[in-house]
Formats: structure tokens, C-alpha cells, sequence
């Protein structure tokens, strides 16, 4: 048995400028011919796509590429670093990801009182350390202020009348 389809859609068209006034566009069709061996084909592909559907996840293209490092995310958000800090963090080993998607996923994976929650439990940890006699870290650069000789001032400071 033969028979005769034709789709816009999937076929090619042509096109070809007509002959006469005006400047008007002629689409011409293929036609295909499909016997009873691509029926067959079909109920093939029928099978196939519908395994595929099956097996098909939804929640796949929901999964984010920086879920496996959230308590990292969480803690470094805790420690005030900013989005563009995250992300100079996790390039630098090798997670290449923008500042943009470091706040997406921030926004969407934690609250305002989380982050406020785990700063809370950092400061009382840190108060903890030090109360137990344990020496807080040390500035790594020492910062010496210059002293003034008394009765000089110091420089001069610029000043802008507006």
C-alpha cells in the first residue's frame, strides 16, 4: 500500500521568483512516498520514543552544578564573601562558574536567616576559642602608624568647593 504526505514543517522547500508583475514568492513542495515497510519504522520509533519518555528525569535539568558544594557556599556566604569571591574561589580549582550563577544559586538554595544562623554559630565558636584560652589568629602583616612630631600637622588633604 502506498500513500502520499507532504508537511510543511519537516519536508524542504523551495522557493522561486514567478514570472510577472510584481515581485511574488512561489513555494514549491516535495512530496514523499511512504510504503508499508516505513509503517513498520514507525511503530518502531513509536517504541523508541516511548521508552525514552519513560526514562526520562524532569528533575535533571533542575540539578545544579554547584549542589555537591552547598555547605562550602553556605559557609563562605556565612564568612561574608561576595558572589564574585565564590567564584575567583571555585575557578581557581577548577569549577568554572560565574558571579551571576554563584547569586542565582545562593538565592534559590538559602535564606537570609541560614546565613544568619550559621554567623551566629561562628561568632559563639570564636568567642568559645578565645574564652579557652586559645591565642586568636595573628595579623599576618604588622602595621606600624607613623607618629607626628607634636606641633606639626599632617599632610594636607585635597579639597573640592562645589
Amino acid at each position: 500500500m502506498l500513500f502520499t504526505h507532504y508537511s510543511f514543517a519537516t519536508s524542504p522547500l523551495l522557493v522561486c521568483r514567478s514570472q510577472g508583475r510584481g515581485s511574488h514568492w512561489v513555494r514549491l513542495a516535495y512530496w514523499h512516498t511512504f510504503d508499508t515497510i516505513g509503517a513498520v519504522d514507525a511503530s518502531d520509533l513509536h517504541t523508541r520514543l516511548l521508552d525514552e519518555a519513560q526514562r526520562y528525569d524532569p528533575d535533571q535539568h533542575l540539578r545544579s552544578l554547584l549542589a555537591p558544594f552547598r555547605d562550602v557556599i553556605l559557609l563562605q556566604r556565612a564568612k561574608f564573601m561576595s558572589y564574585e569571591q565564590i567564584a575567583a574561589a571555585l575557578t581557581r580549582h577548577g569549577l568554572k562558574v560565574s558571579p551571576q550563577g554563584v547569586g542565582y544559586f545562593c538565592r534559590k538554595n538559602f535564606t537570609k536567616s541560614e546565613i544568619a544562623a550559621l554567623r551566629r554559630e561562628l561568632a559563639r565558636r570564636k568567642s568559645a576559642d578565645v574564652t579557652a584560652g586559645a591565642k586568636p589568629p595573628a595579623a599576618s602583616v604588622a602595621t606600624t602608624v607613623p607618629t607626628r612630631e607634636p606641633g606639626k600637622r599632617g599632610p594636607k588633604i585635597a579639597r573640592d568647593d562645589f
